[in-house]
């Protein structure tokens, strides 16, 4: 089952970086290194089962990136590999997606303005 999401500004993570490096190691905590609130990185467990990932998401990387077990790798360290590359990759995922949401809001905004200047181009092509 995954944890809270746990987020340190940048300056803090100086301070207390041993701190935070041993919750990771001990807890299993996933820490987010945060600067003006936006994601810059995470401190996370090697080796931990514990994600701030869905299991339905670690199930659906585990079947793409592992579709036959090389010799040699069990289940469980597959499993936890593709925890430990999600872990790492979960903050940039999210900026991607509140980036591409930004981009979605300012595109529905400009809309109304843009069909309105398609409809006066429209006008002036038929007044001629």
């Amino acid at each position: 089952m995954s944890q809270p999401r746990n987020d340190v500004g940048i300056e803090e993570a100086r301070r207390t970086l041993g701190d935070i490096a041993d919750r990771a190691h001990n807890d299993g905590q996933i820490t987010y290194l945060t600067r003006h609130g936006r994601p810059l990185a995470a401190v996370i467990p090697v080796g931990s089962r514990s994600s701030a990932i869905p299991d339905a998401a670690i199930d659906a990387a585990m079947d793409a990136a592992w579709p036959g077990l090389p010799e040699g790798v069990s289940l469980s360290e597959a499993r936890r590999r593709t925890i430990a590359a999600l872990n790492a990759a979960y903050p940039h995922l999210a900026d991607l997606l509140d980036q591409a949401e930004r981009q979605a809001i300012e595109a529905a905004d400009a809309l109304p303005q843009a069909l309105q200047k398609v409809a006066d181009a429209s006008r002036r092509t038929t007044d001629k």
